[in-house]
This record gives C-alpha cells, sequence and structure tokens, in this order.
C-alpha cells in the first residue's frame, strides 16, 4: 500500500467521522410488555381468574409499544473528537518523509481505547501493508 493511498483513505475517514458524528450512535430501544409501579405500598397488581381455564392476565408487546431514542451525551461526543484527532495525528506521521513506525504504533496504541475497533483494524492492516513510498 502506498502513502498517497493510505492519506486517501484517512481523509475519507477523517471527513465521514467530521460530516458526520453520530454513525456511531446508537438507538436505545426499550420495549415493555407490562410495568406496575406501586412506590406507596401496597399491591402494586392483583389479578385472580375466577374460572378454570380462564386466563387471568394476557401481556403482549407490539412494534407500538417500543421506545426509541438517541444515546447521545457530552462524552460520547468528546470520544468522536477523540477519533478524529488520533486519525489526523495518524496522518501527519504519514505524510512526513520518513514516518516513525514507533510513533505510528503508539498512536495505535493509545487510540486503541476511542478509536472503534473497526477503524483500529483498518488503521493496523493499512500499517501492515504499508511500502513506504
Amino acid at each position: 500500500m502506498y502513502k498517497n493511498e493510505i492519506l486517501e483513505i484517512l481523509d475519507t475517514m477523517i471527513q465521514s467521522l467530521t460530516e458526520n458524528p453520530n454513525q456511531f450512535v446508537f438507538q436505545g430501544v426499550k420495549v415493555t410488555g407490562l410495568k406496575c409501579i406501586n412506590s406507596d405500598g401496597g399491591t402494586g397488581m392483583h389479578i385472580v381468574a375466577g374460572a378454570p381455564g380462564s386466563v387471568g392476565m394476557k401481556v403482549t408487546a407490539s412494534a407500538e409499544d417500543i421506545d426509541t431514542r438517541a444515546i447521545q451525551n457530552m462524552s460520547r461526543q468528546t470520544e468522536i473528537n477523540q477519533t478524529i484527532n488520533a486519525l489526523e495525528e495518524f496522518r501527519a506521521e504519514i505524510c512526513k518523509e520518513r514516518p516513525n513506525m514507533p510513533v505510528l504504533r503508539r498512536i495505535l496504541e493509545t487510540g486503541e481505547r476511542v478509536l472503534a475497533p473497526v477503524i483500529s483494524a483498518i488503521l493496523i492492516k493499512m500499517l501492515s501493508l504499508y511500502s513506504g513510498s
């Protein structure tokens, strides 16, 4: 893999994260079929099925019962910014006439805690294929 190819991929990754920072923010999904809350003591729910073979209660959950919400907070945005910074640092080192491999490995090692596993895997593979030109 040549330097210009690595730089092109890094530029695409940086641009993608900059333009769409929420691409790694997933939706939280909560489905509740039955929920009883009793905060004052006593019986939250009491069900009696009187006749033999009768059903005292039947609970179902359907698509209408699904509550989705975006899980977004400042710590997630910080992680995205740290990922972009790690990619830019990696790119800056690759741009040098003679990139320092230990420095690139250090960026990868310190970046592993913020980089999505797919990004780390791509960077490690590019580094292993790097031919230095």
